[in-house]
């Protein structure tokens, strides 16, 4: 019987950022996934930027959060040789006079001057309307979230650390403080599932709501486009004349197929930023793990000793996750205290509730 220190359940951009720092901190770490399923993580477009562009305000956290994803990724791309990070700046799309002042008053703000630019700028391509010029954003970028996610599994299989199947928990098995699941003997589990865990019996009771998005590829050879813009849709230049353009937000439907209603929308959002004809390519789905109050989900089970949550990561899993795995870390190796914000304990009252 092979020994572990820990089970993760699910490797999508929480369960794989969590996994990679166990394996630096030397932990045996034992991964169990389907590979085929579609996931949030396998469609995101990965790109990252410090702000809530709608309101000109921070994200929650966001420099304590920067500096551990700028170390996790620099460490993922030299363990691997690999390169899956591109940092470049955002351009966000000023529609109106009022804009303009907005952004530039926000821009003055001490505390935001890291991250915008106090100059507007002009942009000279025909194929974009921007008559109010851009604002531009500084610490974005994107990262090749796919390929970071086979790289990082095709590692664990070639160490045989991985399984790809789904998830039994009629399999895992609670004996004398540790776990064994088929074959492997485990000391801690922690689930990483994403929008999955509304079919996990043990997390159920949690608030994950989540929330549809849905992407289109286009080729558009005259759009000339060599920066990402930001308006009503994203727009990222893919390279040889493609973009990716989104994302939808969709409370109510918890498929994964793709709809026509959702590609109609992007089109219509599309085509107030655009002048220039495009061919739609593609077009992705996947559900994001968000949670009511906005806020991750992670810590221990209220009554099931060594069984973890780390989840919930929604909208900007790629910023917080490697910020918040190396607090999940230190709570299961030190028990060091989880943020409030954070903690699953806030909802144990949920659970006590359906419990009886």
């Amino acid at each position: 019987m092979k020994h572990y220190d820990y089970l993760i359940v699910g490797q999508g951009l929480a369960g794989t950022v969590l996994a990679h720092r166990l394996l630096q901190e030397n932990k045996k770490v034992l991964l169990v996934d389907n590979i085929n399923k579609n996931a949030a993580s396998s469609v995101a477009p990965g790109m990252y930027n410090p702000m809530v562009l709608k309101r000109f305000t921070k994200c929650w956290n966001v420099e304590k959060q920067l500096p551990y994803m700028y170390e996790f990724l620099d460490s993922f791309e030299n363990e691997n040789n690999l390169k899956i990070h591109d940092k470049f700046p955002l351009y966000r799309i000023l529609h109106s006079v009022k804009e303009q002042n907005s952004w530039s008053e926000a821009s003055d703000k001490k505390s935001l001057s890291d991250f915008m630019s106090d100059e507007i700028e002009s942009f000279n391509n025909e194929g974009v309307i921007s008559n109010f010029g851009l604002g531009k954003l500084n610490n974005a970028g994107r990262v090749h979230i796919s390929k970071m996610l086979f790289v990082f599994r095709e590692r664990l299989i070639s160490n045989n650390d991985f399984l790809d199947e789904e998830f039994s928990h009629d399999n895992l098995m609670n004996v004398e403080n540790c776990f064994i699941y088929k074959n492997y003997k485990i000391k801690k589990v922690v689930f990483c599932e994403g929008f999955g865990m509304i079919d996990n019996p043990i997390f159920s009771y949690l608030p994950l709501v989540g929330t549809k998005g849905e992407l289109i590829e286009i080729y558009s050879p005259m759009l000339k486009l060599d920066k990402l813009l930001k308006g009503s849709v994203f727009i990222l230049p893919l390279g040889n004349d493609y973009y990716k353009v989104g994302a939808t937000f969709n409370w109510k439907d918890k498929s994964i197929s793709i709809t026509e209603e959702a590609r109609l929308d992007l089109q219509s959002k599309l085509e107030e930023i655009i002048t220039v004809p495009y061919e739609i390519v593609k077009q992705t789905a996947g559900i994001r793990p968000t949670v009511k109050d906005r806020r991750p989900l992670m810590g221990v089970h209220p009554e099931y000793n060594n069984i973890y949550l780390f989840n919930g990561l929604g909208t900007r899993g790629l910023l917080i996750s490697p910020y918040l795995a190396k607090q999940m870390y230190d709570f299961l190796e030190h028990g060091v205290d989880l943020d409030p914000e954070c903690n699953i304990s806030r909802f144990d009252n949920l659970y006590y509730q359906n419990k009886n």
